[in-house]
């Protein structure tokens, strides 16, 4: 059995963001500029999320406190390092 690297209500309360946005996994990965795949294995807990691509991905989907790793951030999003650096 694979461990679940995040508590059930984090998992349910970031799942249930998506939803009431009316946003699918697939969606947003594409409009972040991440794999849908990786998406939904840090969204099932059964991704770590301890750095890299799948760290961003835990923090912007609410589901750990941190930083945005700017070495594993897509294009797309890099303007949002240079709104935090202002």
């Amino acid at each position: 059995m694979k461990p679940i690297y995040f508590e059930e209500s984090v998992i349910r309360q970031a799942k249930e963001r998506l939803s009431l946005s009316g946003t699918s996994i697939r969606e947003w990965a594409g409009a972040h500029g991440f794999h849908h795949v990786l998406v939904r294995d840090v969204l099932t807990g059964n991704r770590a999320a301890i750095h890299g691509k799948s760290h961003n991905i835990a923090v912007l989907l609410g589901m750990k406190p941190g930083t945005l790793n700017p070495l594993h951030l897509p294009e797309k999003l890099k303007h949002l390092l240079e709104s935090h650096a202002a």
